[in-house]
């Protein structure tokens, strides 16, 4: 009786400490649409599915072949990284362990960067494994597999293959100035791969678990357009009065483009939300659709239709009203054959199949 009494508490603790036990934070419904609308997977992820991770990968720093990305083809380059491979050491004998589905332009330590988001099945062979080296610092930095054309040379100018300058040497410029010489990379044509490397090319890669869109929230944004209307005011007053007010002309000309890339950036942030709007808006038709399909009754698509028309309803409404359609829809299609297709008046008979939806 002892030994028993003493099993059990053993077996109560163990699942004590189970239920405290943390739990791994799972990806936003924003980063899961995302993956689901660029990657296209033919079976849909869901945050139970998978790990998300980013990489500081790309900034405009000499590389150490003398090589440089210029600032100016960030955003080519953040475009040409959408969808592509993630591989280990630049090994192409192997297939990837992760995929890459967004990158954005971003600074970091007042240096402009391209920080990457891939994500990776949790279930996969070493999915874990990858986690816990990447969360502990083992694996620590990333590289870029790439095609371009021209290997601009920064003293010259001219195809540094060709030139007479030499990477990591000093020279005078076309201005007179002492610079050394690098080239940078030009007419990129299209990133091959990403990679886990055990030393990169480029200075100070690393990985990051801050998964967030943008380093400014829309309240940051909003307060930093309240401040800068109360600059441009003073500076409006001291224009008018410009014979009595000295204008600092160059602090005027920093403050407006602050103005521009502020707006700029809440631009892109409202062109995202109404992306992922979208995209929630079309999944919950769909649901609604598959449901009047097998009840053979329109007035539950048409009510949803309305909902989703009204334009009364926030993001977080959308988020649950998507999920009491998921609700019903699993109920509807519990003892439904999956393959079984609809026949009814609507514009396009579909399988439910088509239907499912993370």
């Amino acid at each position: 009786m002892v030994r028993l009494a003493h099993h059990n508490m053993k077996k109560f603790l163990g699942q004590i400490l189970a239920e405290l036990a943390e739990k791994e934070e799972q990806a936003s419904p924003d980063l899961i649409s995302l993956i689901n609308s660029r990657i296209k997977p033919p079976v849909p992820v869901t945050a139970e599915d998978i790990f998300i991770r980013a990489m500081y990968l790309i900034s405009d720093k000499v590389n150490s072949y003398g090589g440089c990305f210029p600032q100016a083809e960030h955003p080519l380059l953040a475009q040409l990284i959408i969808d592509s491979p993630v591989l280990i050491g630049h090994n192409k004998e192997k297939l990837p362990v992760a995929r890459n589905f967004k990158a954005e332009l971003v600074y970091r330590d007042n240096a402009p960067w391209i920080k990457v988001w891939f994500y990776w099945l949790k279930n996969s062979e070493g999915g874990s494994s990858l986690k816990e080296n990447i969360d502990h610092g083992i694996y620590k930095e990333g590289s870029l597999g790439f095609s371009f054309e021209f290997p601009e040379c920064s003293i010259c100018s001219q195809d540094i293959r060709k030139c007479e300058h030499i990477p990591f040497r000093s020279y005078l410029d076309q201005s007179g100035q002492e610079k050394q010489a690098h080239f940078n990379y030009r007419k990129i044509v299209r990133v091959l791969e990403t990679s886990l490397v055990y030393r990169g090319a480029i200075p100070d890669t690393s990985f990051s678990t801050n998964l967030g869109f943008y380093q400014k929230s829309l309240s940051d944004i909003d307060e930093d357009k309240k401040v800068l209307v109360e600059v441009l005011g003073e500076y409006k007053k001291q224009i008018v009065n410009g014979k009595k007010e000295k204008v600092d002309w160059k602090k005027l000309a920093l403050d407006l483009e602050r103005v521009r890339q502020i707006l700029e950036e809440s631009q892109k942030l409202q062109k995202f939300s109404e992306e992922i709007l979208a995209e929630y808006k079309n999944e919950i038709k769909k649901m609604a659709r598959a449901i009047s399909s097998l009840k053979q009754d329109r007035s539950y698509l048409n009510f949803t239709e309305r909902l989703l028309n009204s334009k009364i309803l926030s993001f977080e409404d959308l988020l649950g009203l998507k999920k009491q359609l998921k609700q019903e829809f699993d109920s509807v299609f519990q003892f439904e054959r999956r393959s079984k297709i609809i026949l009814t008046d609507f514009p396009v008979d579909q399988k439910v199949n088509d239907f499912k939806t993370s």
